[in-house]
């Protein structure tokens, strides 16, 4: 066999292990980028809950809420951090605003092993409704108790 022809054979079994070889690298970093940018962000989830505990220096907060698939009341622990967006009734705010008995829409990224990472508090407090003034003096009055003489219809009177 001439050198020449086993140059060019060698040339190209080579260049067709180098090709084999480059089409295997761009399929795992392919398949390491899709991962990267899919498989690795956690889903995020959203729920209506009531904070029972608020720990300020670990800026972590638990909530008790109804789990959407059961139907159970259900506890879960959060790390909130400073990027978590937290409003009190659409007014910014910050975890130490928020108080243990709020109700909160909550939500968050949620890892592996149920870590979950708060990216949303809304706080929704109740605001007392003041008492009507003389509320309870009008139901006091006779005409408003339903045994009073002054409650009484004459009904003869209404047909004369």
């Amino acid at each position: 066999m001439n050198i020449d022809v086993m140059v060019r054979m060698a040339h190209q079994r080579l260049t067709a292990h180098m090709l084999v070889g480059s089409l295997g690298m761009v399929f795992c970093l392919g398949a390491g980028l899709y991962h990267a940018l899919f498989g690795i962000i956690p889903p995020e989830a959203q729920v209506e809950a009531t904070i029972t505990k608020i720990k300020l220096e670990k800026q972590r907060a638990r909530f008790e809420f109804i789990h959407p698939q059961t139907g159970d009341i259900a506890q879960l622990g959060s790390s909130i951090p400073d990027s978590c967006e937290i409003l009190i009734d659409g007014k910014p705010a910050t975890l130490a605003n928020l108080r243990v008995g709020d109700k909160v829409t909550a939500r968050g990224l949620v890892y592996p092993g149920g870590r979950v990472v708060g990216t949303m508090l809304h706080a929704h407090r109740v605001k007392s409704v003041p008492e009507a003034p003389n509320a309870k003096s009008r139901l006091a009055l006779p005409e408003n108790q339903p045994d009073s003489p002054e409650r009484k219809v004459d009904l003869a009177s209404i047909h004369d």
